[in-house]
């Protein structure tokens, strides 16, 4: 359908980021207990700022002064600023089950800057098997399961073995990419059995990935959290859309770049795409749409999430799946699978996996 695309591209606002220093105020050092080795062991009675996988290494070596500079071992993006000490606007919440980040986002908007590495660590890559070009979003539902759309797999490659799931990743380039980074080999693909590639509205556009083993939880890769069965979304919500799409200039799509949008009501979001010259753009209830056609996703960040805040936790709202090609017309939202319309089919096919 000329002129509507599948897609993503994405811009970003201030952060702040907060660490606990109990431990290091003790003289040893908070490290990643999945992917970093304690040359000491772990002590669980001292905190580190309280984040879920993070726990304190009381080190053979200890620091000799109990100043928070006598301890910045802790991994960090490469690229990336040092860790800030903990001051006005910071969070100490602790990281649970799903949807905590390690980065307070703050909305002092928007647009133009990248993310602060950490902030989505349920946003992946879906690759191609040799790990170099990305293709399409992904998000990161379980330590085993990742959700996306349907059209990046339903494809010429449509084989398991063709795909990778990039996680825990700050630049989109495989020269550029961070220690952090997770290449994660697929089980299984489960399109949704009524999904339409030419279908108007492209419905059921969203898919299941299995991963071939647990990914190791860390400050970079948490699973997001599932909405509950008809939870809503508003206008008045904080969401946002982020992904490594086409920034159409606006910005570096090396880099995991966010915007803030604003959920568009289904009937006005109708009214828009029905100015479409062309036929075939369709809103349907399980759509959620957002931004003005200006601020949204575009070539890259189809699959994608759209999340929303929910207290202290991120709620996967929506999965990217089409907006107007070229991503610069104001007044035709972008269009996302809605999530609760979904949530029978997902836990049918995950067998009982619980958000």
């Amino acid at each position: 359908m000329k002129g509507v695309a599948f897609l993503g591209a994405l811009f970003g606002i201030l952060v702040t980021v907060a660490y606990g220093l109990d431990c290091e105020q003790e003289g040893y050092v908070c490290k990643d207990k999945n992917i970093e080795t304690c040359d000491g062991q772990f002590d669980s009675s001292l905190t580190c700022g309280g984040y879920w996988g993070i726990q304190c290494c009381k080190t053979r070596n200890p620091a000799t002064t109990a100043t928070p500079s006598a301890a910045t071992t802790t991994t960090r993006p490469s690229g990336s600023s040092p860790r800030p000490t903990q001051g006005p606007g910071s969070t100490t919440t602790p990281l649970g089950s799903c949807g905590k980040s390690s980065v307070d986002i703050r909305s002092y908007i928007t647009q133009g800057r990248e993310s602060t590495p950490g902030s989505w660590p349920w946003q992946g890559s879906l690759r191609l098997s040799n790990g170099a070009t990305h293709n399409c979003g992904a998000v990161l539902i379980s330590d085993r399961w990742v959700l996306t759309a349907a059209h990046c797999i339903v494809s010429i490659y449509d084989k398991i073995h063709t795909y990778r799931v990039l996680l825990g990743a700050h630049y989109q380039y495989t020269e550029n990419l961070n220690e952090n980074a997770y290449s994660a080999r697929l089980k299984f693909m489960i399109p949704h059995h009524r999904y339409e590639k030419d279908g108007p509205g492209f419905p059921y556009d969203i898919a299941l990935l299995e991963l071939d083993r647990p990914v190791p939880l860390n400050r970079y890769i948490q699973p997001v959290c599932l909405p509950k069965p008809g939870e809503v979304f508003t206008e008045q919500d904080e969401c946002y859309l982020t992904g490594w799409g086409d920034t159409r200039g606006t910005g570096d799509d090396n880099v995991l770049n966010q915007v803030r949008v604003n959920v568009v009501p289904n009937a006005a979001c109708s009214d828009m795409w029905a100015k479409y010259p062309r036929t075939g753009p369709r809103i349907y209830d399980f759509h959620i749409c957002v931004g003005d056609g200006l601020k949204g996703s575009c070539a890259g960040d189809s699959g994608g999430p759209l999340v929303c805040r929910r207290g202290s936790q991120w709620v996967l709202a929506g999965v990217s799946t089409w907006a107007m090609q070229g991503c610069d017309t104001p007044n035709f939202p972008s269009v996302y699978s809605r999530v609760t319309s979904f949530l029978p089919w997902i836990k049918h096919n995950t067998e009982g996996f619980e958000s």
